[in-house]
């Protein structure tokens, strides 16, 4: 039956056992996926002769809990007085990792890119928010600025071999600043979400930070962050004149540890 019903749209077909190989003409331009030859298989059948049915299994849709956490997090900022941005999860290595001060790393990459400006997936939120700020220097400052988004790891574990991760970044720029305007963000959100229990470890050295003025966030005995004054090299590169705090917090790593957060 489908055989014949893909004949009556002309295209070339033939039996194979239990499968149907398909030509395809070369005026089908639009035929980009085997999704394609199924529309065509039920036009040629009549849209009208298909009868609707429910599904014999009983589902109940619900938000996931990850979601919940990003909505809660988002509120928080807001009453914090951080506007939200968004960026593009494609980037560029410039932009990740020369602007940022730090060596090339092992990054998930586009084949056949279509402009040099988006080549990879961003593993960091940070170095678009330092980007944004960049592009409006004119606006009144302070200027306090956050993202919730997605970043990409390569992990050879998984079946894609990249893992991504749902992160919370903010970036806070004026004359005058220091690591601990950032802190007091961190405390104020973890408080209203719950978390009691967490410390800054110092970081020795990470080169798009100040030596001694950036450390990681450890939750619960884990790490689940990073938060520091930005570097000068970084600064200058971005073409930034004021004194720039930056932090990111994996959300994901949060939500497993404090599932009594989630609403």
């Amino acid at each position: 039956k489908i055989a014949h019903l893909l004949r009556k749209m002309r295209y070339e077909v033939k039996i194979n056992g239990d499968k149907i190989d398909v030509e395809i003409p070369p005026y089908r331009l639009d035929i980009l996926h085997p999704v394609d030859l199924i529309e065509d298989v039920a036009i040629a059948y009549g849209f009208n002769k298909i009868v609707p049915e429910l599904p014999n299994i009983s589902t109940i849709g619900h938000e996931l809990d990850i979601y919940k956490v990003v909505r809660k997090i988002r509120d928080i900022m807001v009453g914090l007085g951080f506007q939200e941005v968004l960026n593009y999860i494609m980037s560029n290595k410039d932009l990740l990792f020369i602007k940022m001060n730090k060596n090339i790393e092992e990054i998930v990459e586009v084949m056949n890119p279509k402009s040099a400006q988006y080549t990879v997936l961003r593993n960091s939120i940070i170095p678009g928010l330092l980007n944004f700020l960049s592009k409006n220097k004119h606006v009144e400052y302070p200027q306090k600025i956050f993202e919730i988004g997605e970043i990409v790891y390569v992990d050879s574990r998984t079946e894609t071999k990249t893992v991504n991760h749902i992160s919370l970044g903010f970036a806070i720029t004026n004359f005058s600043l220091s690591l601990e305007d950032g802190l007091a963000v961190v405390y104020a959100l973890f408080k209203n979400l719950g978390i009691e229990k967490f410390k800054l470890i110092s970081l020795k050295d990470d080169p798009s930070f100040i030596k001694g003025r950036v450390g990681k966030i450890i939750v619960n005995e884990r790490e689940a962050g990073i938060i520091g004054e930005v570097n000068p090299i970084v600064l200058e590169n971005f073409e930034l004149e004021n004194p720039t705090i930056a932090c990111e917090i994996d959300i994901e790593k949060i939500g497993k540890l404090f599932r009594s957060f989630y609403l």
